[in-house]
């Protein structure tokens, strides 16, 4: 066999080797299509259950709440569940929200609760809160953080910190206002 010969069969080669590594790659591809698929449509399952866990976590504190306007030692004549206002800049939402005539619960609710959590209720939602509501500026405001679980040491943090913790305990709410305070 001569030089072009060998040439001409190493070419033959390639080009064989070129066409099925075009079909691989194509299965390939296809492949991680359907994998794509797959993780979207997981990603969706996931979000639609933390979605439900979420609005679980918040009926059963606002059903709770809603049948005995308490928090701690103090009582209040009106509850309104995700409350949202936007003025100027400033935008939240309020899960919970009781009122007396002199005094306004806001209750934030999680179905875990993190220290992230309790860390923006108390650096975000109290400051917003009297943006949003000046009509409350001369009410006091309590703040409480409902969860139906709390990471470790987050209760402990919360109450340190005056807030009133709300937490599933069987099939009834309990509440801890052992460092509750106005805010």
């Amino acid at each position: 066999m001569d030089t072009l010969d060998e040439v001409k069969m190493i070419l033959k080669e390639v080009a064989i080797s070129q066409k099925e590594n075009a079909i691989k790659f194509k299965e390939t591809d296809e492949k991680f299509k359907e994998t794509d698929k797959k993780f979207k449509e997981l990603y969706r399952q996931f979000s639609d259950i933390g979605l439900s866990n979420g609005e679980a976590a918040e009926s059963f504190f606002y059903n709770s709440l809603e049948d005995k306007k308490y928090l701690g030692s103090v009582k209040f004549d009106e509850i309104s569940k995700n409350i949202k206002q936007k003025r100027h800049r400033t935008e939240d939402e309020y899960d919970i929200f009781l009122e007396n005539g002199n005094s306004v619960g806001i209750v934030e609710v999680k179905y875990k609760v993190t220290q992230e959590h309790i860390l923006k209720l108390m650096d975000k939602k109290v400051s917003n809160f009297r943006i949003l509501f000046p009509d409350y500026a001369d009410y006091k405001l309590y703040m409480g953080i409902a969860g139906l679980s709390f990471e470790p040491n987050t209760e402990k943090l919360a109450t340190d910190n005056g807030l009133i913790v709300l937490k599933q305990k069987g099939e009834v709410m309990q509440i801890n206002s052992s460092g509750m305070k106005a805010f």
